[in-house]
């Protein structure tokens, strides 16, 4: 591959991972606001944990220097490694605060 090639495979990569952590968010603001409509005055959303038993998904997931300037996160391209990390769906999951 070209210098160029890399470099809009790159730039793809950094949109694509950009629109992760932009869906990410909504998600976070979505649930966060059901969470204050279901249950008005409880506080924050608690806490869960994986149930006893339960199987996860391995996925890879990007790290790196993070520059955070006006609300841009950018990652240097130098620095991007990756890490297997494990997964889990919220049906697998329960309140820890039961315990």
């Amino acid at each position: 591959m070209t210098r160029a090639q890399l470099e809009r495979q790159r730039k793809k990569q950094d949109a694509w991972l950009a629109e992760i952590e932009q869906e990410e968010q909504r998600w976070q603001a979505q649930r966060a606001e059901q969470w204050e409509r279901d249950h008005p005055g409880k506080g924050p959303i608690p806490p869960r944990r994986v149930r006893k038993g339960e199987h996860g998904f391995s996925i890879w997931i990007p790290l790196g220097t993070r520059k955070v300037e006006n609300d841009l996160v950018e990652m240097n391209p130098e620095d991007r490694r990756f890490m297997l990390a494990t997964i889990f769906d919220v049906a697998q999951t329960e309140d820890s605060t039961e315990y």
